[in-house]
């Protein structure tokens, strides 16, 4: 098997690296000295929902599947905020798949009243969002592009209970298509919550 070491929130994000394609880029340092203060309850609800240990099943436009577990826990070094660590295993099918680590971390930066999701990858890839959404209806976040261009790429929440959701990252050619899934992960509780 060939295991490919790789460093997420997410929920999740570090899979959109290899749907994706994107291109290395450094860590944002901005995102990391943001310090959120106490959360609001609409973000204090997004939050608490997805914490927890789950078990992950993957599927991709492209027809593979793959498997994995995660577990999303509040970030020790800032309030407001998630750290996700997740080990997936991809293209299961394959006579030879792949295993894939990854960490991501959100946050709530009360600046801006936006939430930030960053994913780091130790290949060197970095996945920045943005997400103005506050409830679990329209958890968004949208991937920037250079230049202020419309996003064409984005990770979205959905199906959000207490027991199951789903990370899916979509795509479009621009900014007029139709957003379509690349990559879903369905996320299923495991255990009890982690603190």
């Amino acid at each position: 098997m060939k295991n490919m070491s790789h460093s997420f929130f997410c929920a999740g994000a570090a899979l959109a690296t290899l749907a994706a394609g994107c291109t290395p880029s450094p860590p944002e340092p901005a995102l990391a000295a943001s310090e959120a203060k106490t959360c609001d309850e609409p973000v204090a609800e997004v939050l608490e929902q997805l914490i927890g240990t789950w078990s992950l099943e993957i599927e991709a436009d492209e027809g593979w599947t793959g498997y994995g577990q995660s577990t999303i826990a509040r970030d020790p070094l800032r309030a407001c905020s998630l750290l996700e660590t997740q080990s997936a295993v991809f293209n299961q099918e394959s006579p030879t798949p792949f295993q894939n680590t990854s960490t991501s971390l959100i946050i709530h930066d009360t600046l801006s009243d936006t939430l930030k999701i960053v994913s780091n990858d130790r290949r060197g890839y970095t996945h920045l969002g943005f997400s103005t959404g506050r409830t679990l209806e329209d958890l968004t976040f949208e991937v920037g592009q250079a230049g202020g261009r419309p996003s064409t790429r984005r990770i979205h929440y959905r199906h959000i209970t207490e027991d199951s959701f789903e990370w899916v990252w979509q795509g479009r050619p621009d900014e007029n298509s139709q957003w379509q899934d690349r990559l879903t992960v369905r996320y299923d509780r495991a255990s009890a919550s982690t603190e």
